[in-house]
């Protein structure tokens, strides 16, 4: 039998060192939330053409007519039904909306990314798919800010290296945040007002920090790729530089013309119609190009085309 001493001596020995050690590209997590997100704004637009908003028809000349216009002239078998004014869903009955009744086109003049996920059964949806754009963005920001502290402690005597350190630290707190606050876009209905929401705005605060926050990502991401020179496409770093001033002047001047409709005093109002409602849609069709659907085509470059990899290492002792 072992003696007392040796007893001890085997309770206190620490035990072997566990070791993990996965390497992967962190891009798969910015790819699977913008593919998520792209999933929850398609499957929304879907559900609220055929559950929730009366259908718009086209004459022969590609121009719209109302539902009482074409139910003069002949309906159609969904304009019939829908004439009804409500459909069954999970044993609800929901009403059709109008988009012209919404608060969101009565506020800009034509309908908006929010306007197809404001009402059930989209709104569900969309607020299903959420977590998964919210969570794989959230584990990206805090990866890509320790690999960008990596490549200044790399570098020290870089200025760029050092640039972005300082810019993602600062930033990683807001996008962080504000990514995770994404769901009080759901959560304030802007048809509704207090007690039961915040309104308009309750509900356009948040969307517009999230907006905000995928250019400021954008940006430390074309930062990230002029220093270690994986520019995706083979773009010059120039062009880069361009781009990341392009967007946020782009972005300044997008927020702008939204605030100043909502404080009552526009830039620019799409309800004149014309050349205002034209500018308009060039500017949320410019936003959605350069934040999300640029990224998302150098994500994909960045992960067959890179070789771009990180490794992470975790360790019980």
């Amino acid at each position: 039998m072992a003696s007392e001493g040796e007893k001890k001596k085997l309770l206190t020995k620490a035990p072997p060192t566990v070791d993990l050690e996965k390497t992967i590209c962190i891009e798969w997590f910015r790819l699977i939330a913008f593919i998520s997100l792209a999933s929850l704004f398609i499957a929304a637009n879907i559900f609220s053409k055929k559950f929730v908003f009366f259908p718009d028809d086209e004459d022969e000349d590609g121009s719209r007519r109302s539902l009482l216009s074409s139910a003069l002239r002949g309906a159609t078998g969904e304009v019939r039904r829908r004439l009804g004014g409500s459909f069954v869903m999970f044993g609800q009955e929901h009403p059709y909306v109008h988009m012209e009744d919404t608060q969101i086109f009565k506020t800009f003049g034509l309908p908006h990314t929010c306007s197809f996920i404001d009402y059930n059964p989209a709104k569900e949806i969309g607020a299903i798919l959420l977590p998964f754009f919210s969570f794989p963005m959230t584990i990206f920001l805090i990866l890509a800010h320790y690999r960008n502290q990596l490549v200044y402690a790399n570098d020290p005597e870089s200025k760029e290296a050092k640039d972005l350190y300082w810019y993602s630290r600062v930033t990683t707190y807001f996008t962080v945040a504000v990514i995770q606050l994404t769901h009080l876009w759901f959560v304030n209905d802007p048809e509704e007002t207090y007690p039961k929401a915040f309104g308009f705005v309750g509900h356009y605060i948040p969307y517009a920090l999230f907006q905000t926050s995928l250019a400021v990502i954008a940006i430390m991401q074309v930062k990230y790729d002029i220093i270690v020179r994986q520019i995706p496409f083979g773009v010059s770093p120039a062009l880069a530089r361009f781009y990341v001033v392009y967007l946020i002047f782009l972005t300044v001047v997008y927020q702008a013309v939204v605030v100043a409709v909502l404080i009552d005093k526009p830039i620019i109002d799409a309800r004149n119609g014309g050349w205002e409602m034209t500018v308009f849609k060039i500017l949320v069709k410019a936003y959605a190009l350069a934040s999300m659907l640029v990224p998302i085509a150098c994500s994909i470059w960045t992960i067959k085309r890179s070789g771009d990899t990180n490794s992470f290492k975790m360790s019980i002792q």
